[in-house]
């Protein structure tokens, strides 16, 4: 008997659609936040009286009542996998679900001067709030100081930001002059510095993500030349930092392209 009751609500061709608070009208709704959940769902079609409408997880799962006898119900900050169906006076509606993937904002670590965000899909850096236009990599080298921070687009199209950080860098004054070539290199880097002798420097060349290739102690010396070998490093952008025993820095921008 209650088969055939079900059955007979089946064959009524009750039909629900969500619409979103912007006006689109779909089937279903995604939000990337709990946030921005809100919105309009109606019933129509054959339906007869409205008696209230159902939050549920599934259609047939038991269901918690809301007291609201009209067409459509409006819902604000929808939690999770909330579905909703109406009841009428011959039969339950088709179910709307309501999906909120509570996007998780970007983190940002700090390294010396270099800024790496956990992963995502796209990325865009901004310095005091100024957009960083030619700063989209997972990296950023800092260049001075201030408030920076990083927007992220995740697989599912959802954008989020990270909070500010406060970086703070100096120029080395006392390295006099700095060459390097070539530059794109195909593996070979020729590197030749003036020192104030009174100081130490550490070279590091790191890449992309921040990993140490190599590094090396400068002491007691106005010139220092010497050739490394890239060469067994995948194709990309690199990273020439020299700092000396003042904790003042300086980051040069290296390409490998074999």
């Amino acid at each position: 008997m209650r088969t055939l009751i079900i059955l007979l609500f089946l064959s009524f061709g009750i039909n629900t659609y969500s619409q979103t608070i912007d006006g689109i009208t779909s089937g279903e709704a995604t939000y990337c936040s709990a946030n921005d959940a809100s919105g309009v769902i109606c019933c129509t079609g054959n339906i007869g009286q409205i008696i209230g409408w159902e939050l549920s997880t599934d259609w047939w799962a038991t269901s918690l009542p809301i007291q609201h006898y009209q067409n459509c119900i409006t819902y604000f900050s929808a939690s999770n996998s909330i579905c909703y169906r109406a009841i009428t006076t011959i039969g339950y509606s088709t179910s709307t679900c309501i999906t909120v993937l509570n996007t998780i904002p970007p983190e940002v670590t700090e390294n010396g001067d270099t800024l790496t965000s956990s992963e995502a899909v796209s990325y865009q850096w901004f310095l005091n709030g100024d957009t960083l236009y030619n700063d989209t990599n997972r990296v950023l080298i800092v260049s001075q100081v201030g408030s920076y921070h990083v927007e992220t687009v995740d697989s599912n199209g959802c954008a989020s930001a990270s909070i500010n950080r406060l970086v703070g860098t100096k120029e080395i004054h006392s390295l006099v002059k700095i060459k390097y070539s070539p530059n794109p290199t195909e593996g070979l880097l020729q590197i030749k510095m003036e020192l104030n002798s009174t100081l130490k420097y550490d070279l590091k060349i790191t890449n992309i993500l921040g990993e140490q290739l190599l590094s090396e102690k400068i002491d007691n010396t106005t010139m220092f030349s010497k050739q490394y070998d890239l060469s067994k490093e995948s194709n990309g952008v690199y990273f020439l930092s020299i700092e000396n025993s003042e904790n003042s820095k300086s980051v040069h921008r290296i390409v490998l392209n074999k």
